[in-house]
């Protein structure tokens, strides 16, 4: 009963998140804001120059924000491959996606005239994120919670090995002593025997 309530506790205990957990949930968190805001910041970039620049000039700048953005997401797998970090990688790829949408700017808003078209893309993106931060926050709790609980009861599972193994070697120290001295009372016996056979044959009349 003591062990259940025991166990109980300190299951409780576990499933506080540490603070390196913690740290790593708000720093994913993090990442995904300071993307969905850098894609926002471009996006609002777009739209200002598109609405204060003639057409020919906008051909122009767009050019260098669709070069600028292109070479942020080399940058970033250049930091992926370098630190070999997976995290990095899936960041280097959702930007390049972005990057993709910057490219199609041009025809989207000039040919088209379809504005919304960017303000949609890192609105889908700003969705994406939302999920994202939500699946990655239960994935860190729920894996900790895991594992911790895991870990208690194997140390559980080990004491209460350990108690059956003390146990037996208790067990068969007592039966041993119980043979040896069950032996010792038979040898006792036997001596005794032959002292008082031959003590017998001492009285016989010659």
């Amino acid at each position: 009963m003591e062990e259940e309530i025991l166990l109980e506790e300190t299951i409780k205990i576990r499933k506080k998140l540490s603070k390196k957990v913690k740290n790593t949930i708000i720093m994913f968190i993090f990442y995904n804001v300071i993307m969905v805001v850098s894609m926002l910041i471009i996006t609002f970039f777009i739209n200002i120059i598109f609405n204060k620049l003639k057409i020919s000039d906008f051909r122009m700048y767009i050019k260098y924000v669709q070069m600028a953005v292109a070479i942020i997401s080399i940058v970033f797998f250049e930091i992926s491959y370098r630190k070999d970090s997976g995290k990095m990688a899936i960041y280097a790829i959702e930007f390049s996606l972005y990057s993709v949408s910057v490219l199609y700017v041009t025809y989207m808003y000039v040919l088209k005239d379809k504005l919304e078209f960017l303000k949609n893309v890192v609105l889908i993106f700003t969705i994406y994120y939302l999920i994202k931060s939500c699946i990655g926050v239960v994935y860190y709790r729920h894996n900790y919670i895991k594992n911790n609980i895991s870990d208690v009861k194997e140390i559980v599972k080990e004491e209460r090995k350990g108690y059956i193994d003390e146990e037996s070697v208790k067990t068969l120290k007592e039966r041993r002593k119980k043979q040896e001295e069950s032996k010792k009372k038979g040898e006792n016996l036997k001596s005794k025997k032959e002292q008082k056979t031959k003590i017998k044959t001492e009285k016989k009349p010659k």
